[in-house]
């Protein structure tokens, strides 16, 4: 509102098609930001910088943990992290490169 009082109408520069090439072109579209993530390197454990565990938490973690003895809930407690990191890290969906202790 404050633009079209100050300068009138709002320009209209092309139809939805040609802004929709034009932003192809730019690399503002969305195959743009898709092929920017798929080709950007992938960081993996510690490289990670939101990684909430170390490799060696992780391999203490699979070796401690034992179903009805000791909880993931206990373990994600004790090492500051939600249950479901203990859950990952256990199974294998994250940190699926690091073994066990002494493995």
């Amino acid at each position: 509102m404050a633009y079209q009082l100050a300068l009138g109408p709002i320009p209209v520069l092309g139809t939805a098609a040609e802004n929709a090439q034009d932003m192809e072109r730019k690399g503002r579209g969305t195959r743009s930001i898709l092929s920017l993530t798929q080709s950007a390197p992938r960081l993996h454990g510690e490289a990670n910088p939101q990684a909430k565990l170390t490799a060696e938490q992780v391999r203490a973690i699979r070796e401690r943990y034992v179903p009805r003895l000791v909880s993931m809930k206990s373990l994600a407690d004790e090492y500051g992290v939600n249950a479901t990191t203990i859950f990952y890290a256990v199974h294998q969906v994250t940190w699926s490169s690091t073994g066990r202790l002494g493995g």
